[in-house]
């Protein structure tokens, strides 16, 4: 008999009368309808204030625990070995410190749905895409912003699944909390296996256990539409500032100074004494081999990694002087994956680093509006989530978020690295026009020569370790390799390539002639060549704005 089942002076219940005669189970609940209201309200309050706590402590848990293997693995023992404890074992011994009642069975709950939550935390913390943490990282967001901003909400749905399991483990043992004197629908259960044989008993079993199903299932079709309230939705933002004059910071000068890395446990350093100057308003391709250290480099300069030796300036300043996060909100950053935030809309994205930075609402608006307009998309792909664009459009988020604070520099690691190479060469034009509006400092690393020589005003060609083979312009480079190394780099077919970097317009034209193919002012001398062999003929016309500049022919 559970302790709302106090009997009378007779020693009979209170619903004693309606169990002398034999009542069908309708019957039965009609009688008793409010006891088992009762019961069934304090099982739904038990099982929530179970939860709850057990939600706080285990997803704290899980984050003080995620980051460190063992830990993660300590905990979730810990917590697993709680559900192989009887659960009457368990209340029995927890009559000593706590007695009967519900102190006793709210303490034995929180222990046994530990372990989902725990362990569903540590697992949904880690299975973050570590490339959107290192592009939270690389925009500027501390650690705690990483964790509440990206990491847990992109955890959430694991986390839930978990709080799910508990709650039906919770709601399961909270009928054997009548046990010790609890509370809940596990006293019908109780109450009629006392009596079992007795009138009536088999109905307050059947009550009982049904009971439970039925609040099992409503918690599950809760957690169903909690899940689906919450899954990678948020309000659509509404660009309503206006996009106003364009921002024109430019870009600053970039200084590595004899910098080395030396990576615990690598016998030779990942970067040894490298020195090199990027001048303000530039693009600069850091490009070699794969494993020779440029995306080391890159990442020295917004202290994703720190140098084990030498010094970085940006615009004079040494970047060791200036606060990590500050520097890197002030930094733009661009990697291969894109690392997009998959939780939030476009707009969102692009807006993080000015709304961390404290811009107003309509300030931040303005700007993704501008941006949207500047890398070629529409306010409709702003309302969109990353997972409904195209590769090159979520590259082109990424630059625009790379941009949203106006920094003066951009880092690109293989941006475009991901992409055909249809789209890939869409982007590198984009980049390039971009660039002629803004004139950032653009620090590009590709092992891709050819798109080196496309993009960079200046290419830097890394040995291992990058050390410095050859700095200069991609003209010089392909004019005079320093050395075999640059020349098997730069690939046996220089001198078409530096055709293909000579503008026509550059280079004397002869007498405007009729009847010959036609080529823009804007193209170049591998575009000419492509054009002669493709037509046969041996002289084109230089077109400009629909009029005739002149003829360039193979004299």
């Amino acid at each position: 008999m559970g302790p709302g089942r106090t009997p009378d002076a007779a020693g009979e219940s209170p619903t004693a009368t309606s169990r002398s005669e034999a009542l069908s189970w309708w019957e039965y609940l009609r009688e008793n309808w409010i006891d088992v209201v009762n019961d069934a309200i304090l099982h739904v309050d038990l099982t929530l204030a179970a939860v709850a706590l057990a939600v706080l402590i285990g997803t704290t848990i899980g984050v003080l625990t995620y980051r460190r293997r063992w830990l993660g693995s300590l905990a979730t023992t810990t917590t697993a070995a709680f559900l192989t404890i009887p659960s009457i074992a368990l209340l029995g011994i927890l009559i000593g410190p706590f007695g009967l009642g519900l102190t006793n069975v709210l303490f034995a709950l929180v222990l046994y749905a530990l372990l989902p939550i725990t362990r569903n935390t540590i697992v949904g913390l880690r299975g973050v895409d570590p490339a959107v943490v290192d592009a939270a990282h690389g925009m500027g967001l501390g650690r705690v912003r990483v964790l509440w901003r990206v990491r847990l909400p992109l955890a959430w749905p694991v986390i839930l699944s978990g709080i799910r399991v508990s709650t039906q483990i919770t709601i399961g043992i909270a009928a054997i909390g009548a046990y010790v004197k609890g509370p809940g629908l596990g006293n019908e259960i109780f109450d009629g296996l006392g009596r079992f044989g007795s009138v009536n008993s088999l109905n307050q079993v059947l009550t009982g256990t049904v009971g439970i199903m039925l609040l099992a299932l409503l918690f599950d079709l809760a957690y169903v539409v909690v899940g689906k309230l919450t899954a990678w939705r948020r309000p659509r933002t509404r660009l309503e500032g206006a996009a106003g004059e364009p921002t024109g910071a430019g870009g600053e000068t970039i200084e590595l100074r004899e910098v080395s890395k030396q990576y615990p446990g690598h016998a030779v350093p990942a970067v040894d004494n490298l020195s090199l100057t990027i001048p303000a308003g530039e693009i600069v391709v850091l490009t070699g081999p794969s494993g020779c250290g440029k995306t080391t480099t890159m990442r020295m300069i917004n202290r994703l990694v720190e140098p084990t030796s030498g010094v970085v300036t940006l615009g004079g300043t040494d970047v060791a002087e200036l606060d990590l996060d500050e520097h890197r909100r002030h930094t733009g950053y661009v990697i291969q994956q894109v690392g997009l935030f998959p939780h939030l809309r476009v707009d969102a994205n692009i807006g993080v680093v000015p709304r961390v930075l404290g811009w107003t609402r309509q300030r931040v608006a303005g700007r993704v509006r501008e941006l949207l307009d500047v890398v070629g998309l529409t306010r409709e792909h702003g309302r969109r989530y990353p997972r409904e664009l195209s590769g090159g459009q979520q590259q082109r988020v990424g630059v625009a978020r790379a941009m949203a604070a106006d920094p003066p520099v951009l880092l690109m690691d293989e941006p475009f690295g991901s992409t055909d190479p249809i789209t890939r060469a869409r982007l590198q034009d984009e980049l390039l026009r971009l660039q002629k509006q803004v004139r950032k400092t653009i620090v590009f690393v590709t092992h891709d020569f050819d798109e080196a020589l496309k993009l960079g005003d200046r290419i830097a060609v890394l040995r291992p370790r990058s050390v410095l083979a050859q700095y200069d312009t991609p003209q010089a480079i392909l004019a005079a390799p320093a050395d075999d190394y640059v020349s098997a780099f730069a690939g046996s077919k220089r001198n078409l390539k530096r055709l293909a970097l000579i503008p026509v317009a550059d280079v004397p034209l002869g007498p405007a002639a009729g009847g010959l193919p036609s080529i823009a002012a804007t193209a170049t001398l591998r575009d000419v060549l492509d054009t002669m062999v493709r037509t046969g003929s041996t002289a084109v016309s230089v077109t400009e704005n629909g009029a005739v500049r002149g003829v360039c022919d193979v004299a």
